[in-house]
């Protein structure tokens, strides 16, 4: 089993009726929720590779195929939201709005700032960790040195 099914896993288990009780930097308890959609079609992935002339990380795949996009850490309407494959398709098609350098395409975003993959640096069906980028300030900042660890 991979390291993303694991961590969905680790972190689904904590929930309760989709919530997740955390602490802030004041120390407050807070509540926050998490909703999962349903699985990617196959051929839904297929189609946002061949459509918008991109190739998908495995792990990125395969959390597609479990859950096509989230809410996650979810705050008074706010929270982590992970792009369903629709979402990318609608958003790479207004690149007027979002000038993204060629083959990079946002999966995620929090705050207004976007999470993006850049394709230059996935290798088919090879697990990599340099391709995720955040978008900050109108500059790309790599990611690959922060990782989520859930508690124990």
């Amino acid at each position: 089993m991979n390291i993303l099914i694991n961590a969905l896993n680790g972190l689904k288990e904590r929930l309760v009726n989709n919530d997740l009780v955390t602490q802030n930097h004041l120390g407050l308890t807070v509540t926050t929720s998490f909703v999962f959609n349903n699985a990617a079609e196959e051929t839904d992935i297929k189609f946002l590779e061949e459509a918008c002339k991109i190739i998908l990380p495995p792990d990125y795949k395969e959390f597609l195929a479990i859950h096509n996009g989230a809410n996650l850490f979810g705050m008074y309407g706010g929270g982590f939201r992970l792009l369903s494959t629709q979402e990318i398709i609608e958003l790479l098609k207004k690149t007027n709005t979002f000038p993204f350098p060629k083959g990079w395409y946002p999966i995620g975003y929090l705050d207004g700032e976007m999470l993006l993959i850049d394709s230059a640096k996935v290798e088919k069906d090879v697990r990599t960790t340099n391709y995720l980028y955040w978008s900050l300030n109108d500059s790309l900042e790599l990611k690959s040195n922060r990782t989520l660890k859930s508690g124990s």
